[in-house]
């Protein structure tokens, strides 16, 4: 954060003021450093109707797609790059994950995630998710997401579920009206833990999430890719607006669709 500190006094003198100016430049940490740093819960609120605020919303998001498109893809690329698994897409054959058992991630047993593991698993895009918060050792519980969710949710906003990075564990509220997306919206975060969070991947989270649920249960997509990814937003005034999410999940063959 950019601030201005107090002078208490102290006038620079000529010969200080004509020596040249070198920036520090930032180090970039390491794979290892990200994964050891504590990361907050990923939680998924449901989204409010868009009012008459939804332009500057709007607007928000063109500013998001900017700065997504000038992410430098070199050391910052690499670090979240490297903190993907590299087998999770090239070793899918079509619709199979990559050996790896979707059910074994279903800690709680229930029958409603059990069936979109399943159908997940017969996905394209559903598998390499699957597949990727596999091998990041995640499993799935379906409960009250709202103790792990901590102090960071409004009054009156209702949590439908949460991605816990430092557990491992992602909680579906088994009263979320769309669990099929909120199971979706979560493997997205479980998928990609090395970029952090941002409110562009809440909105792509959902975005994929409808994209997905669409396909293996023929639940409606509420309106176009832009217009859930706006109300979306909405949810999270707090969180920094961008971050790696597009090139971590084009590490893993996927498309944001937005």
């Amino acid at each position: 954060m950019i601030g201005s500190l107090s002078s208490y006094g102290y006038i620079p003198q000529p010969a200080q003021l004509m020596q040249p100016f070198n920036p520090l430049l930032p180090t970039p940490l390491l794979p290892q450093q990200l994964a050891s740093q504590p990361q907050s819960p990923q939680i998924d609120l449901s989204a409010p109707q868009l009012d008459p605020t939804a332009g500057l919303i709007c607007a928000l998001f063109e500013v998001c797609k900017a700065l997504a498109s000038m992410l430098p893809r070199g050391a910052a690329g690499a670090s979240t790059t490297a903190a993907q698994p590299t087998t999770a897409s090239a070793t899918l054959p079509g619709s199979a994950v990559g050996g790896a058992n979707p059910q074994a991630m279903n800690a709680s047993a229930d029958p409603r995630l059990s069936r979109d593991l399943s159908a997940l698993a017969s996905d394209p895009e559903g598998a390499r998710l699957l597949a990727a918060a596999q091998a990041n050792g995640y499993t799935i519980e379906v409960g009250d997401p709202g103790p792990a969710a901590g102090s960071g949710v409004r009054p009156g906003q209702r949590i439908n579920g949460v991605t816990l990075p430092d557990q491992k564990k992602i909680i579906i509220s088994p009263n979320a009206p769309e669990f099929t997306k909120t199971l979706i919206h979560e493997l997205v975060h479980a998928a990609t833990p090395g970029d952090g969070n941002s409110q562009t991947e809440e909105g792509i989270a959902d975005v994929i999430g409808y994209r997905i649920a669409n396909r293996i249960t023929g639940q409606a997509i509420p309106g176009d890719a832009n217009s859930i990814f706006s109300r979306k937003i909405a949810n999270y005034p707090g969180l920094t607006g961008v971050n790696a999410i597009r090139n971590s999940l084009a590490s893993l063959g996927l498309s944001a669709g937005i």
